[in-house]
Order: structure tokens, then sequence, then C-alpha cells
């Protein structure tokens, strides 16, 4: 038997992350039921009572999953194979998740997660023995309460910008749109309190985006540049704990977009504007301890 344990530190309390994780619930059967042979199927959602974790909502769904396989070898298998049966007992801040494949009857997938504001650092939350402690393997993402998720991703589709920052004050998600489809560049934050480092690699090999955020609680600089020589974009915070300005210009000259932070400590929104002409040289325009949430 395989035990492995993952410690997740989110920039975020134990009641924020139950809105959160209603949702990823909802998302992922939505993003799980497009196209043939695709679905989730929940047969069972019931209130329960004295079962793991005290009182909760039991849930027994059918995953499809013939989607996710190559037609040929889709093919060869029989219908058992193809579909992934969940039993879960959601008592937040705990719950418990079971999954079988009827195709392979001694597999089981079981997760147990507990939701505690902790930061990751106790050792033995789920009271485990000392056998199951010696096979316990333990896997740690780092983040602080002060963790940012920046995702670029492609103005292809309806070529736009759009920024949307939805927080508290310990959590904030920036959505920008990069020149290129199916490219990306992705950042990650470790940070303390006083001083924070943003490293953003571009599609690109030896080309490279870098931010660095010198701050205390009041005063935050960005700068952010293109993968293209000599053109680049740039951002400035100038702040207090309440009002913040960004100003990011794009790498082609003349055309730009432009953010505004008007907030509080506790929510703030990010509005982009940006140009959608396209010019006569056919140039573009610019425009914790588990995976139970993401099931």
């Amino acid at each position: 038997m395989l035990v492995k344990e993952y410690r997740i530190a989110l920039p975020m309390s134990v009641e924020e992350y139950r809105i959160a994780q209603l949702y990823m619930i909802q998302k992922k059967s939505r993003d799980e039921s497009s196209g043939e042979g695709s679905g989730v199927e929940i047969i069972v959602n019931e209130p329960y009572t004295d079962g793991p974790g005290g009182n909760g909502q039991y849930t027994y769904k059918i995953y499809h999953i013939g989607s996710h396989l190559p037609g040929w070898f889709r093919a060869i298998l029989p219908k058992s194979a193809l579909r992934v049966e969940e039993e879960a007992w959601n008592s937040y801040p705990y719950t418990k998740t079971r999954y079988r494949c009827p195709f392979v009857e001694k597999f089981l997938l079981e997760i147990e997660t507990k939701y505690l504001n902790d930061g990751g650092t106790q050792e033995n939350v789920f009271k485990l023995s000392q056998s199951e402690i010696k096979q316990r393997q333990i896997g740690l993402m780092l983040s602080t309460t002060a963790v940012m998720t920046i995702a670029l991703s492609s103005p292809y589709s309806n070529r736009h910008t759009t920024g949307l920052i939805l927080s508290t004050t310990t959590v904030m998600t920036i959505a920008l749109s990069s020149p290129y489809s199916y490219r990306h560049t992705t950042g990650l934050i470790l940070s303390t309190t006083a001083v924070m480092t943003i490293a953003l690699s571009s599609p690109y090999s030896y080309r490279h985006t870098t931010g660095l955020i010198l701050s205390t609680t009041a005063v935050m600089t960005i700068a952010l540049t293109s993968p293209y020589s000599n053109r680049h974009t740039t951002g400035l915070m100038l702040s207090t704990t309440a009002v913040m300005t960004i100003a990011l210009t794009s790498p082609y000259s003349n055309r730009h977009t432009t953010g505004l932070i008007l907030s509080t400590t506790a929510v703030m929104t990010i509005a982009l504007t940006s140009l959608t002409q396209i010019d006569t040289h056919g140039t573009h325009a610019i425009n914790n301890s588990s995976y139970d949430y993401c099931t």
C-alpha cells in the first residue's frame, strides 16, 4: 500500500476555501461533460449523519472517461474500463473520497483531506499508525499567505486582455493575455511579507521575462520585460494599502493596456481595457493536502 501525504498551503482561510471547494467541484463536473464518451453522472446526493467526519453530504458519481483515451484504444476496451466510480463524504473541513474502476477490481484510491489554518505545519493530522507513518511520503507545496499566481493566456480568441482580482487581503489572481495562442508564461511568487520576487519564463528558449517586487506593505514596484529585444512591458505600482495603480505598456508602439485598482484592504478589482484594431500591415491587435477540490 502506498501512503502519500500532500501538504498544500493556500493563500486563504479555511472559511474562504469552503466556497472555492464548491466552485471547483462544479467546474470539474462541467469540464468533464463535453463530447461523446464523457460526462459525470450523479447517482446519489444526500445528507448523512454519524459518518466520516460526523455529519455531511454523501455523493456517488460515475465519471465517463472514454473521451480521454485514443479511439483505437477505447475500441478494444470493455465499457467497465471506461468509467470511474467516486464516493465522497463531505463534512467540511474534513472530506473523504474513494475511487474505483470496475474493470480493475483490486484497485482502490482513497483520499482523506483536512483543511486547517496551520500552514501545513502539523505532523500527524490523520492519526496514522507508526507503520503507516513509515510508509508515508510527504509532498510539500511551498507557499505563504502572500503567494500570488499570474496566468498569462492567449489573445487569439476575441483578442482581448482581461484582469480580475477576487481577493481578500491574502488572495489575488491576475489573468493577462499573451501574444501567442497555446503559448503562455506563468509566474509564482514565493515570498515573505517584506520582499517578493517574480520569475516569469517566456515561451521561447533563451528568452524570458522577469519581474522583481521590492516591497513594504505600502509600496511595490513591478518591472516586466517582454520576450522581444528592445520591446518591453512595464508595470509600476505606487500604492498604499488602499489604492494601487498598474500601467502596462504593450510590446507594440502606440498600443497599450491600462489597469486601475481601486481597493480597500478586503476587495480589489482590476479593469484592463485593450485596443482591438489591426493595422493594415497585418500586425495582430494588442489586446492540503489533497486534490479533492479538483475532483
